[in-house]
């Protein structure tokens, strides 16, 4: 029996440009995301991450004392998804 593929929900644009993830892709991340799965989940270049980052619009953490350990809370991405910027 073959495996059917099935097609991954439409993307929409947010306002800062980025295709937001459809409900489940967002769903079932993990709490807590690395820089490089940010910018697969929405389709951004790394540096477009890490500029949010710096420029406050994504709130994210810190582990340890290399720029590697930025995390950034599903919540958070939720919210910089919808057009919210802190």
């Amino acid at each position: 029996m073959k495996a059917q593929r099935i097609a991954p929900d439409p993307l929409t644009i947010s306002p800062h440009g980025c295709h937001s993830p459809a409900a489940p892709e967002l769903i079932n991340a993990p709490n807590f995301l690395k820089v490089s799965e940010i910018a697969a989940l929405l389709r951004l270049s790394k540096t477009a991450v890490y500029e949010a980052i710096s420029d406050g619009r994504l709130p994210a953490s810190k582990l340890g004392r290399s720029s590697r350990g930025l995390r950034v809370a599903k919540s958070g991405l939720a919210k910089w998804i919808g057009g919210e910027s802190q």
